[in-house]
């Protein structure tokens, strides 16, 4: 027998198939999260979640990170000057001494605002000044503080009440006007005095009338 002949031509390739059929479909994925379902969980909580608080978790509840601060705004136009607050004590026949006796206290009043400002006090009243023959009679009124004495402002600030010398030596009622502003904190407890004194005149006389204190939260502009 002889020996094999060698290998012949590959012949040309066959037609292509026909395709087979489509598989099954796959599962379904999962749904996404919501963009308001900070922990992922699927539910609604309400409490840190339905941030509108509508009662259902919708993409009106959805925040994104927290922007960077912006620029200052202008300042607004001021607002309206805020509520007065009244109060008022009253003082009646209260002596005030002789010439070169110690001040008298004729009234006080004591308030707390609550907020700070400035008070406005004023002391309106009459004195009971007896004429004296051959003297100049003077009372002044003065409002102070502990720590604003009360004839130490300006003179402009007191009442000045004086019967002269040569008046009918009989009773002269007199009526006096005294005005001061002071700066109050709020919650903090204020007396304000009304004082009273002679500066001239030998004999003691009587004052009546009434302080009204007005606290102003505000200013003009």
């Amino acid at each position: 027998m002889g020996a094999p002949g060698s290998d012949g031509m590959d012949g040309q390739n066959g037609a292509p198939g026909t395709d087979g059929q489509d598989g099954a479909p796959g599962i379904d994925g999962q749904d996404g999260i919501s963009c308001w379902d900070l922990n992922a969980n699927r539910q609604c909580d309400s409490a840190t979640e339905d941030t509108d608080m509508s009662g259902v978790c919708d993409a009106a509840d959805c925040e994104g990170e927290q922007g960077p601060q912006g620029q200052q705004g202008q300042q607004g136009a001021q607002g309206p000057a805020g509520p007065t607050l009244f109060q008022q004590s009253t003082f009646l026949f209260v002596n005030v001494p002789a010439a070169g006796q110690p001040d008298a206290t004729v009234g006080s009043i004591t308030f707390t605002p609550p907020a700070s400002g400035t008070a406005v006090v004023r002391a309106r009243g009459y004195c009971n000044i007896d004429g004296i023959s051959g003297q100049n009679v003077e009372i002044n009124l003065g409002l102070g503080t502990a720590s604003a004495a009360p004839f130490l402002d300006q003179v402009t600030s007191w009442g000045v009440l004086r019967v002269p010398n040569g008046a009918p030596a009989v009773l002269h009622q007199l009526m006096f006007s005294a005005e001061r502003t002071f700066a109050v904190n709020g919650g903090t407890a204020t007396t304000v005095t009304l004082a009273g004194r002679h500066t001239t005149g030998t004999a003691a006389d009587d004052c009546s009338g009434s302080i009204v204190v007005e606290i102003f939260t505000g200013t003009l502009p």
